[in-house]
């Protein structure tokens, strides 16, 4: 996984933001590296209007995503806390990777 990007966030700055595309190939390499590498998974698959979104499996997600829903996962790596966004898109996935703002003690 490649997590590479700014310094520590803050409340006062905004959360870091990636972007990316990723081929079936490359989805179905985050998918291993998610269950390797990640703790604390949890998924949903977004819905159209205000319905709440379903709470799925990582491996159900991954599976949505290919059938071109919108799928959120969140989990914590290298001591931080991560959202990802996949979205179906031309010539493969669109994931949009966002560090999330820890609240301090």
């Amino acid at each position: 996984m490649n997590h590479e990007g700014g310094g520590e966030g803050s409340r006062a700055s905004p959360p870091e933001l990636r972007e990316g595309m990723l081929s079936e190939a490359d989805l179905q390499a985050y998918g291993a590296d998610l269950r390797a590498l990640a703790s604390a998974i949890r998924c949903q698959v977004r819905k159209q209007g205000a319905a709440p979104p379903d709470q799925v499996s990582l491996e159900e997600a991954i599976a949505r995503a290919r059938a071109g829903a919108a799928v959120q996962i969140q989990y914590d790596y290298a001591g931080a806390r991560w959202r990802d966004t996949l979205m179906a898109a031309t010539g493969g996935h669109k994931l949009i990777r966002m560090r999330m703002i820890q609240e301090g003690p």
